[in-house]
């Protein structure tokens, strides 16, 4: 595997070998983070400084030359990114790394909820369609779940399935006319003695009989539907009929009140206007003779003859309706005397009885078979609720998950000589116990490193990188080298030393380390490694020219 690097920050040009295990070494401010997040961005396609602006890309590029291009390229293909566009390019099988592996970001950086929703995806937490398939046991459902489930993911696919059964406990309750309750559902009356064919034939048989007693009176059964009708009406055209009798009797007065103003008027000298002079005069033996007294106006007489008139109208209508309500309640009288002369009261009650006592039956039972399907869909939808809930089929396969991790971390640590990495149910990440957030910064650097390598498992990143690895002692640098040679994955490890001699305590041909240093990275000539990818030769000093600006 090789790395290219131009103009990227403070790298004007580079090119060297990537190994299994690669070590780039050098002091304080010499490229070593400049080279690191290079790859890191070929590999991922993504920005290397998180949460920095498009806008702001071009501070990625060397001063003073349009772009930067960083490449890592193996035999089978290339990954590319330039910048200031961060624009990512693959050719054929390309190496690949995600975010993690490189060490651009990590969940234990992030805010909690952000946190949790990384380690839902690295971990693949969601559960499959052929894992809800299989949880709902093949229930004759489990197309319409699935499917409520692609259509409106887990969270709402819950809401839905919790507002249909709130929906059906109401039904239930509709027919029952009691609060619904799930041990109360199971035993709410007992079940009906008789089957539903044999409740129906009881209602019909004594529907026919009750239909014969009707035939033994004096009407037919239309006849007695319709007397009924007008019998159960007498007392609502006794109401309508005091209504109108009282609004009659105060229309009367005021029809008898205006009739003796008009009367009162008419007896009066009608004054009228002389032509000429505009002043009050009578009209007496076809002579206008002037008038002195309080003159009375045409105008006025007229509205109290409208009044009058409207309110004649009124009267006249009501005395019409009070007519018709009286000839109505004698029809309705006459009606529920002629039920009660024709009726063979005896036969009817009997048969009507036992009529209704067939009806309830059978409606008994309907409400009964009624309720215990809409108890079932309830019961139903309580079982799904609980496989979709937050706490339900996804908590299972989180825990799953998470157990199997803290089974990869834990063996990870052991081969690295380090404290225990662990990670819960709530995702907070623990060292030996002790939450992250109180750990030192080489405890916490030792914890980032095991969960890159942890989650380079899960992802299937090709490269690791694991930048300021001089925050760890010696001892502590020695257990990442066990660390990056048990997981076999390429491996970059830069560190600040200020001796070009400090070495691993191990010893592998697939290694090799570089210096840098005065624009220049070379092999230190310590570490063996064999021929790789791009033939090096293990019994030559590495070194690639590099200008750093």
């Amino acid at each position: 595997m090789k790395a290219t690097i131009n103009n990227f920050r403070g790298i004007e040009s580079a090119e060297f070998d990537l190994k299994p295990i690669t070590i780039i070494k050098g002091d304080n401010g010499s490229g070593k983070t400049s080279i690191a997040q290079a790859i890191a961005s070929a590999l991922t396609g993504e920005c290397p400084i998180s949460d920095m602006k498009k806008q702001d890309y071009k501070y990625l590029v060397n001063n003073g030359t349009p772009s930067a291009v960083s490449t890592v390229e193996t035999k089978n293909g290339l990954a590319r990114i330039n910048f200031p566009e961060g624009k990512g390019w693959t050719e054929r099988k390309a190496p690949h790394s995600s975010v993690y592996a490189t060490g651009i970001t990590s969940p234990v950086d992030m805010t909690k909820k952000d946190s949790a929703d990384a380690w839902v995806k690295i971990l693949k937490t969601e559960p499959t369609l052929d894992d809800l398939k299989q949880s709902l046991d093949n229930d004759k459902h489990t197309d319409e779940v699935i499917a409520l489930v692609k259509m409106r993911g887990w969270d709402g696919a819950y809401d839905q399935i919790k507002t249909d059964a709130t929906k059906y406990k109401g039904r239930w309750e509709k027919i029952t006319g009691e609060r619904y309750g799930t041990s109360k559902a199971e035993t709410w009356i007992a079940p009906p003695t008789k089957d539903k064919k044999t409740l129906e034939t009881a209602v019909t048989e004594a529907q026919q009989k009750y239909n014969e007693t009707l035939k033994k009176s004096a009407i037919n059964e239309h006849e007695h539907n319709r007397l009924k009708e007008l019998s159960e009406q007498t007392e609502t055209h006794k109401v309508s009929l005091q209504r109108i009798s009282k609004t009659k009797d105060e229309t009367k007065t005021l029809v008898d009140k205006l009739r003796a103003e008009i009367d009162k008027v008419a007896q009066q000298k009608l004054v009228l206007k002389c032509p000429h002079c505009d002043k009050p005069v009578n009209f007496i033996e076809n002579k206008l003779v002037p008038v002195g007294e309080q003159p009375i106006v045409a105008e006025n007489v007229s509205a109290l003859q409208s009044e009058y008139q409207k309110a004649f109208e009124v009267y006249q209508k009501l005395l019409k309706d009070e007519g018709e309500l009286h000839s109505l309640i004698s029809q309705c009288e006459g009606a529920t005397q002629q039920l009660e002369q024709s009726i063979v009261k005896e036969n009817d009650d009997t048969a009507l009885i036992n009529l209704q006592k067939a009806q309830q039956e059978l409606t008994a039972f309907q409400n009964y078979h009624d309720a215990l399907s809409e108890h079932a869909e309830v019961i139903w939808r309580i079982e799904v609720q609980k496989i979709l809930a937050p706490e339900g089929l996804r908590k299972r396969k989180t825990d799953d998950k998470i157990t199997e991790l803290n089974k990869s971390l834990s063996a990870l640590c052991k081969v690295a000589r380090w404290g225990c990495v662990a990670i819960d149910t709530d995702y907070n990440v623990s060292y030996d116990n002790r939450i992250f957030a109180i750990l030192s910064e080489s405890e916490q650097y030792r914890v980032r490193c095991t969960l890159q390598s942890a989650i380079s498992k899960l992802d299937g990143s090709d490269v690791l990188i694991f930048d300021r690895a001089d925050l760890l002692t010696k001892s502590g640098r020695d257990g990442l080298y066990y660390l990056c040679k048990y997981i076999e994955r390429y491996c970059l490890i830069l560190l600040s030393v200020s001796n070009k001699s400090d070495k691993p305590n191990i010893n592998s041909n697939d290694e090799i380390t570089y210096w840098l240093e005065n624009g220049q990275i070379v092999g230190d000539g310590i570490a063996t490694h064999n021929s790789g990818e791009f033939g090096s030769n293990p019994d030559t000093l590495d070194y690639i020219n590099v200008t750093q600006s």
